[in-house]
């Protein structure tokens, strides 16, 4: 199995590319983000419009084996997927959005 993804450099939240087995794949069918709380930076304007420790979080594998059906994938090969997403897509305190 192959995993292509990269975020955007300038919107790291994005997938400029994700593509499992040469086949563009959907981020959002894998998870979604969480947030950390904004009150607890020190920036204010992070605090207003941007993003403190986010990070995505991928739906487990007994939640949402369609996914990995319509993708081919074993629940190893998921669970593989979902690591990857979830190292990629670790952004942490950003205010590209600013």
């Amino acid at each position: 199995m192959t995993i292509e993804v990269k975020g955007y450099d300038a919107l790291p939240c994005e997938a400029e590319y994700f593509r499992i087995n040469g086949k563009t794949a959907g981020l959002y069918e894998f998870g979604d983000y969480e947030n950390g709380d904004p009150d607890e930076c020190e920036y204010e304007d992070i605090r207003r419009w941007g993003c403190y420790e986010r990070y995505f979080v991928a739906e487990p594998y007994d939640n949402n084996k369609e996914t990995a059906e319509r993708y081919g994938l074993t629940e190893a090969e998921y669970v593989e997927v979902c690591e990857k997403l979830e190292s990629v897509f670790a952004i942490g305190t950003c205010g590209w959005c600013i």
